[in-house]
């Protein structure tokens, strides 16, 4: 694609409602629009917006970078994925830049072919689909519990993983069958996790990480 211009316009938004982080607290969003324009017409766009303290660059280096690549993109023969020499190291120490031109390049490219901008993206890396695993409980006891005895431990050796979360924050506990008025299913508290029983429908939910 033959670039005939390009353009780099900061913006600052005002959030909706304050965002408190751990790293302060965030009452605007700022960041810059970059805008590609080929020989034809054809525009593509890309966003950088880097969060203050979260990235490699600050939304002003970002800024900067974004605007010496600029200077270097018209009249130039440019497709998403190329990165000539002076381009590539303009950007080299600002992602966020980088990703801004990256998107233009293909969102110009999808204009072009007049494609949507995601099948020109199958095309070119291929369509997956991200499947979750289960998470996995492993029990290591059973308890008999005769009518109306004492409470009883049902097992305190229950052990549960998951491959694609290592911060699981609820579950449940069931009892799935027999159940009758008064049973009940306890947990005692902890500093991070807690219990609540419905007696209506014989779950405990467990909510919090340890």
């Amino acid at each position: 694609m033959r670039l005939a211009a390009a353009w780099v316009r900061p913006y600052t938004l005002r959030l909706a409602q304050p965002l408190e982080t751990a790293r302060g607290r965030f009452t605007t969003r700022a960041g810059a629009l970059l805008e590609l324009r080929d020989t034809t017409g054809h525009c593509g766009f890309g966003e950088s917006a880097p969060w203050p303290g979260f990235g490699t660059e600050t939304v002003a280096e970002s800024v900067a970078a974004l605007e010496r690549a600029a200077s270097l993109l018209p009249e130039i023969d440019l497709e998403p994925g190329q990165w000539p020499g002076p381009l590539a190291d303009c950007l080299r120490a600002a992602p966020a830049a980088r990703a801004a031109l990256d998107g233009a390049l293909w969102d110009l490219a999808a204009r072009r072919a007049g494609s949507p901008l995601a099948a020109m993206l199958a095309a070119r890396y291929g369509a997956g689909t991200a499947l979750a695993d289960a998470p996995v409980m492993t029990a290591g006891s059973t308890a008999a519990y005769p009518e109306n005895a004492a409470a009883v431990v049902i097992d305190n050796t229950i052990t549960i993983s998951d491959v694609d979360d290592t911060q699981i924050s609820a579950a449940t506990v069931t009892i799935s069958a027999g159940l009758t008025a008064g049973d009940v299913l306890g947990f005692v508290n902890t500093g991070t996790i807690s219990g609540s029983y419905n007696a209506g429908t014989g779950v405990l939910t467990l909510t919090g990480t340890d």
